[in-house]
């Protein structure tokens, strides 16, 4: 029997209609036939957020051993809690089904493509505890310690940092509240009216407590030594479903990175890898980042999937990018033979790649790299008449410069 689904499209609109042919483990596509007189019609994933089918959810069809519960956050923002089994091999989506019995599918299939978010449900302390990383009693500490970060003041910060005597604060904070009028209210600004602290301490201050209140349970295990940075990563990358990557083994390719500029993949911390299966392949360090590949679609136009490394990894790999000099371009500009001013007939037929060709494209590429890492935006190549150099001129801001 064929199955009754709604295709929900990337673009927000929705087609309703009964599959044609299953989805196979290497489909890209799904057929769907709109209703019993039509022919079907085919859609590819690169199109589509999810395929919803339609029917009353089974609370009896996972038998809870080969499964996860996880959060999918799809691309179009909509979130579902699902479980989800563990032994699919599909290429390009996953199947799951609902938690909720209440909901209007039974099962659900998500493109890869498609993806903003998704985690198991469990808290990552939870999935190192599983995969043996710490003991039960050190999540509860640091747990506490969250908490603590969270919900500590201003003041508090400030009377450790400079050795305050907490009476004196707190005779500050009478004074002011019995002189209402007075300019200020908030600790800091009263601390600094009473000439305890200055604006710049008190400026340190909220940026620490800010930095506490934004810190996870992981760093503060590895603060307190008791997982390393690689074991965290491990965690999240099971929790988000994404696989860990070792980037002193990886060379990120010329395609890839020409979808971002150089400063925005320091800004993001973010490094492209390659493109496969029709996809970028990036390595971030925070897949916590809930909006990371949806800010990464939309600012290199191409559906985006994310790995994960070491924030280190990245970073090294994107000193060296920067600090690589761009040797070989003076060098194959000078190899090149002087008597490449080939006249082509018009019924003569072009020539099969030689050596000189391939020099060129090498050329090329290297340009391009330069022209990338420096982030200019046009490239302009001005060959000289006669006995004239080759000129190479890069525009960045507006100003045209020559640099080979």
């Amino acid at each position: 029997m064929h199955s009754s689904v709604v295709v929900k499209f990337l673009n927000g609109t929705e087609k309703s209609g009964t599959l044609a042919r299953a989805i196979h483990a290497e489909s890209d596509h799904v057929e769907l036939c709109r209703n019993k007189e039509s022919l079907a019609e085919i859609f590819h994933f690169d199109d589509i957020a999810f395929i919803k089918f339609t029917g009353k959810p089974d609370p009896t069809s996972f038998d809870g051993e080969d499964e996860t519960f996880e959060e999918v956050t799809a691309a179009n923002g909509e979130r579902f809690r699902l479980r989800v089994r563990l032994d699919q091999d599909f290429a390009h989506g996953f199947y799951a089904d609902p938690i909720d019995p209440d909901n209007d599918f039974k099962a659900i299939f998500f493109t890869n493509s498609a993806l903003r978010q998704r985690h198991h449900s469990r808290p990552i302390g939870e999935v190192l505890q599983q995969h043996g990383d710490v003991a039960p009693e050190a999540i509860n500490a640091a747990l506490a310690e969250q908490k603590m970060l969270r919900e500590k003041r201003v003041g508090e910060i400030l009377v450790e940092q400079h050795n305050l005597s907490k009476a004196a604060v707190e005779q500050s904070i009478q004074d002011a509240q019995k002189h209402p009028k007075q300019p200020g209210g908030r600790v800091g600004e009263i601390l600094i009216l009473a000439g305890l602290v200055t604006a710049q301490q008190v400026e340190a201050a909220l940026a620490l407590q800010t930095a506490g209140k934004r810190k996870r349970i992981g760093s503060i295990l590895i603060d307190q030594g008791l997982i390393s940075e690689e074991q965290l990563l491990a965690a999240l990358a099971h929790k988000f479903g994404l696989e860990v990557v070792d980037l002193s083994d990886i060379t990120p390719s010329l395609e890839a990175l020409k979808y971002l500029p150089y400063e925005k993949l320091v800004k993001m911390n973010v490094l492209p890898l390659e493109v496969r299966n029709k996809r970028l392949v990036i390595a971030t360090s925070n897949p916590t980042d809930p909006n990371l590949a949806q800010n990464l679609r939309f600012a290199t136009n191409q559906p985006v999937e994310l790995v994960v490394a070491s924030y280190n990894q990245i970073a090294k790999q994107l000193a060296r990018l920067m600090a690589a000099p761009v040797t070989g371009i003076e060098e194959l500009i000078d190899g090149l033979d002087s008597t490449l001013d080939i006249q082509i007939e018009e019924e003569q037929e072009l020539d099969k790649v030689s050596e000189s060709d391939s020099k060129v494209i090498n050329l090329v590429n290297k340009v391009l790299l330069d022209a990338h890492k420096r982030g200019v935006s046009d490239i302009h190549f001005e060959p000289g008449m006669g006995s004239l150099p080759l000129r190479i001129r890069y525009r960045k801001d507006g100003i045209c410069t020559q640099v080979h």
